[in-house]
């Protein structure tokens, strides 16, 4: 796959044909320049790959020659396009009078005009509602009390996140501080930026828990708070969205961040515009292609529990150090050398729930993630955390999650191979 721009040309033909559809000519205008752009990508190309009738559209290289968006309209017109899939504002209009089906993004910024003319069209949105409150429930389960956002001023999406967050955060009885941007002007508008973010932190209560609307400005809050003499995560504990992988390994300290599935909603994606091809009617309430929130990959920036009483976070330790051991309360217990009430009491103040629930939570959670993370067979996940067999470890998971374990990485995985 060699992309140029925003046009994507995929080669995933297999080598023997049986049976072979007239070509379907797909517009991709996909940012592969980030991780959410090259997510949607992957999922339409496994789409393509089983449907090698699939055939997408090359973007006239712009190193080799630069060429108008008029003369580029033309190269389209003459290609006779079946369908398009567009995650780019630009050029959106000339695609629409093409009269072909389009799968577009309501993020963009549209005019009011172009507004209506997408209202009635499929599109893909990202889940926002999801992640702030993914974001949230990760925060209060390590123990957090103190908690901010931290956005873009004017993005909607960043918004959205926001909100959520604030809502699940406010559900549990606490409240959460929000930066607000003043006026920034000039060359310098970033560094001056960077430094009213350090100073509202340095006013923040800690240990702080802080939800950042995507990487980028989790990376700006990482630098505000080395100006601001704040340690990461011990005082303050930075989450990002989107996992632009690359780049939040190599921030200093590693960045942990939310997973999106993008490469679901591509496959999603693909999967509707050849029906819109096939002349079928898609139902309103199926319109919007979801790109929910996996799970958080958990990096240096929130390695840490808002623990303040050292004996339960010595339990939690020793839970999350033997999760795989099926280990009891009691082993807790002894392991401490303290009666059982008088842990449960401190373990209810410091979390807010049983030693047994956090067992279960901390199970979970890492079941979910060997789950999705890997192509483990349902039977091998259930030996790596000492059942029998499967079928134990899938009546477990599914009276806490309200999912088989083949159903959860049906749902929330990425098309990899599954076994039983």
């Amino acid at each position: 796959m060699k992309a140029d721009g925003f046009f994507l040309a995929f080669a995933a033909c297999p080598v023997t044909i049986l049976v072979m559809k007239d070509h379907r000519h797909i517009i991709l205008r996909i940012n592969a320049a980030r991780i959410y752009g090259r997510g949607l990508l992957s999922g339409i190309g496994r789409y393509a790959a089983l449907h090698p009738d699939w055939q997408f559209f090359c973007q006239t290289p712009s190193y080799i020659k630069k060429i108008s968006r008029k003369d580029e309209l033309q190269r389209i017109r003459a290609w006779h396009p079946h369908g398009a899939i567009v995650w780019d504002s630009e050029g959106l209009q000339d695609l629409l009078e093409l009269r072909i089906p389009v799968i577009c993004s309501r993020s963009l910024t549209h005019s009011s005009k172009l507004k209506e003319q997408i209202a009635a069209i499929p599109y893909i949105e990202t889940d926002c509602q999801g992640i702030g409150r993914l974001a949230a429930d990760y925060f209060l389960q390590r123990g957090f009390h103190h908690f901010a956002f931290c956005g873009f001023h004017g993005q909607s999406w960043s918004v959205n996140r926001q909100q959520a967050f604030v809502e699940r955060i406010e559900q549990a009885g606490f409240e959460v501080d929000r930066f607000e941007r003043l006026t920034v002007d000039g060359l310098q508008a970033w560094q001056e930026e960077i430094q009213q973010i350090a100073q509202w932190i340095k006013k923040l209560p800690k240990p702080l828990a802080l939800m950042a609307c995507n990487d980028d400005r989790a990376f700006d809050v990482l630098e505000a708070c080395k100006q601001a003499g704040c340690y990461v995560p011990e005082e303050v504990a930075v989450l990002g969205v989107d996992n632009e992988e690359q780049a939040c390994k190599v921030s200093n300290p590693s960045l942990s961040s939310i997973l999106l599935n993008t490469v679901n909603a591509g496959l999603d994606a693909a999967a509707m515009l050849d029906r819109m091809i096939d002349g079928k009617t898609i139902e309103d309430d199926r319109k919007w292609i979801k790109v929910r929130p996996l799970y958080v990959v958990t990096r240096q920036s929130t390695d840490t529990m808002a623990i303040e009483d050292p004996v339960v976070a010595e339990a939690v330790n020793y839970l999350q150090s033997n999760i795989f051991q099926k280990i009891q309360v009691d082993d807790v217990v002894g392991k401490l050398v303290i009666s059982r009430r008088s842990l449960e009491l401190r373990f209810r103040k410091a979390l807010g729930r049983t030693i047994h629930e956090e067992l279960r939570r901390l199970t979970v959670n890492r079941m979910s993630e060997m789950l999705l993370k890997s192509t483990m067979s349902v039977t091998e996940v259930a030996h790596t955390f000492g059942y029998a067999d499967a079928h134990n470890l899938s009546r477990f998971f599914k009276k806490e999650t309200g999912l088989s374990p083949v159903e959860y990485r049906k749902k929330y995985g990425t098309q990899q191979s599954l076994q039983i």
